[in-house]
């Protein structure tokens, strides 16, 4: 299943825009009958957005565009989730801002943008942010995806679909990386970077939200 959340726009014509941000909500499950809690893939992306959804609804701050929090079912057994929405959106995809993942944010001492091709000028919100307020390295750069064989991100699924697609990322690695195995859990994050990552959706779209024209 997916569950998605939504503060609805203030602004009579822009609230039909809407900016998607999303995380896959499911684990592999188990390894050799093991437990895999999946801490890093993908509660930590999981957790920033319902943090930054928390703090833009009580902030009070009224904004012009739409937001939806979307979490993501199924990506580990095929993105299901991710290509059920593409097959039923909630909004228009022309009326869709961009779509941002978040993947496995949880660990490093940097922070990362890509957007593809067709929305690189929204980076920009995210770097005013953390110049301004939360002062990481952060990288930029521009995501593509390659279609061959299984794609393996819900971003592609979304940039396959035609969406304008953003990813948020952890750079610079603290911890081994445990991927899809036990161990995968509250111990395998940073949560210094999750602040921070929670702390730059809920600045940049402060921002991206109110701006009259957006520079894509």
């Amino acid at each position: 299943c997916n569950v998605a959340g939504m503060i609805e726009g203030s602004d009579p014509k822009l609230k039909n825009e809407v900016i998607i941000i999303g995380a896959h909500l499911d684990a592999v499950g188990n390894a050799g009958g093991l437990l895999v809690d999946g801490g890093l893939d993908n509660a930590s992306g999981v957790i920033d957005i319902m943090a930054a959804a928390r703090a833009l609804a009580a902030s009070g701050i009224k904004m012009k565009r739409t937001i939806l929090f979307l979490l993501i079912g199924g990506e580990e057994v095929g993105l299901l989730g991710s290509k059920y929405y593409t097959e039923n959106p909630a909004f228009p995809k022309e009326k869709t801002v961009t779509y941002i993942n978040l993947d496995m944010v949880g660990n490093g001492s940097g922070l990362g943008v890509s957007a593809s091709e067709s929305c690189s000028g929204l980076t920009e919100y995210f770097k005013n942010a953390n110049n301004r307020y939360i002062h990481r390295p952060m990288k930029i750069s521009a995501s593509g995806g390659n279609f061959y064989g299984r794609p393996r991100s819900d971003g592609l699924v979304f940039l396959a679909a035609g969406y304008r697609t953003m990813n948020l990322s952890a750079t610079d690695g603290v911890k081994p990386v445990i991927y899809h195995l036990p161990g995968d859990d509250e111990t395998a994050v940073t949560p210094e970077i999750m602040e921070d990552v929670a702390k730059l959706i809920y600045l940049s779209f402060i921002e991206m939200a109110n701006a009259e024209t957006l520079n894509y």
